[in-house]
């Protein structure tokens, strides 16, 4: 095990020169997390770049066309990650967001941050562990959640019936916002649901209704008639309240749009994990609403959503167990060892001699062998053929 490599951050650089050193680190293809997606087309290196980048350490000073060990390594993350939480943060003057590329079990810690400034320069953060993630959360959450009031409420929501209770919180909220009505205003249910068709698959990070698409994965609001019923029946439970002019808020609703803390504070994230089957993203989204409560939404059962209150301590705590991977250091070379190869058999069941490596039959009676057991490069991972003496791809010795 290597020395722990200090956490350092590394100069700012243009999109393109960090798409440039990623695909000149790696010439095989990338995983399906790397994050080419932000960065745009790779430009080379312009001479003040490579000057800064050296400076910074991210080149090497003595040969400018390799990176230094550790922002190699932090390249390596970003390149085929094993898992990435992506962190948006807001309040009414301001917003953040931070990417996490987390390499999961495979090098053993060490997370990576890539954020983008107001400049359009990309900030890199390596190596964190598990407790400095945490750390950050409970950082840039504080300001956001830290004077949220709990008042406990949970329930699982079809579509429709979540869609008409944020629609319903958001558009009071924006009328408050802008002066045209009371946060008790009531507010007929045509308006409602036209506001609730106008707003979904609109990006809006203080506005709980825009987080459903993505969240329930669907590209069109439900019916009409569908958000009326669900209209109806948040008033049956006791969220809503029908009077002639409409629907207003009460309760935990009327909590939620307003009682003297206007501005929206929050926060959002994005868990995404590769695994066998390909990529699974689990979003949840968060948001201290005006009325001083921390309302979460998540994934729950098939065609439903999870709306409930939650504290500061309970958030950081439950992203914190999202975390996939150890608080160490990172390993000398940031290739995934194969575990041990399944039990074979070393000696042939009919007369007991044993197995020769590589061999398939018996040298004494013939009898054949089950397949060969796999064998790895120790060094750089590499299959080896059977036989194989040096690794074809970094020629160190196997055997």
């Amino acid at each position: 095990m290597a020395d722990t490599l200090p956490t350092l951050h590394y100069a700012p650089m243009p999109a393109s020169a960090l798409a440039y050193l990623l695909r000149r680190q790696r010439v095989e293809a990338p995983g399906p997390l790397a994050p080419f997606h932000r960065l745009g087309a790779p430009a080379p290196l312009a001479p003040g770049t490579v000057q800064a980048l050296s400076a910074s350490g991210v080149l090497d000073p003595r040969d400018p066309t390799r990176v230094r060990e550790g922002f190699g390594r932090a390249l390596d993350v970003l390149l085929d990650p094993t898992v990435v939480l992506t962190l948006r943060f807001w309040t009414l003057t301001s917003r953040a967001e931070t990417h996490l590329y987390l390499p999961g079990a495979v090098i053993g810690g060490g997370a990576v941050t890539l954020n983008r400034d107001d400049d359009g320069q990309f900030h890199i953060v390596a190596p964190l562990d598990s407790r400095d993630v945490v750390n950050l959360l409970e950082e840039h959450a504080l300001d956001a959640l830290a004077h949220a009031d709990h008042l406990p409420f949970e329930a699982h929501l079809d579509l429709a019936t979540a869609a008409a209770w944020l629609g319903a919180i958001d558009h009071a909220r924006a009328r408050v916002w802008d002066g045209t009505a009371r946060p008790d205003d009531p507010a007929p249910a045509g308006d409602i649901v036209a506001f609730i068709r106008h707003w979904w698959g609109i990006t809006g990070l203080d506005a709980g209704l825009t987080a459903l698409p993505v969240l329930t994965e669907t590209p069109s609001p439900p019916s009409d008639g569908a958000l009326r019923a669900a209209l109806r029946q948040l008033a049956a439970h006791g969220l809503l309240e029908v009077t002639p002019r409409g629907f207003a808020p009460v309760g935990v609703t009327r909590r939620l749009v307003y009682d003297g803390r206007l501005a929206p504070l929050g926060m959002q994230w994005q868990h995404t994990v590769r695994d066998a089957d390909g990529l699974v993203v689990g979003h949840r989204v968060v948001l201290l609403r005006a009325g001083g409560l921390a309302l979460c939404l998540d994934r729950s059962v098939p065609g439903h959503v999870l709306l409930r209150t939650v504290t500061l301590d309970t958030l950081v705590d439950e992203l914190a167990d999202r975390l996939l991977f150890p608080a160490s250091s990172w390993m000398p070379e940031p290739i995934p060892q194969p575990d041990a190869p399944s039990a074979v058999e070393e000696t042939c069941s009919s007369c007991g001699t044993p197995r020769k490596e590589g061999a398939t039959f018996c040298v004494t009676c013939g009898t054949a062998f089950g397949p060969p057991p796999p064998r790895f490069c120790r060094q750089c991972g590499e299959a080896l053929a059977p036989g194989t003496l040096f690794c074809t791809s970094c020629g160190h010795r196997t055997a």
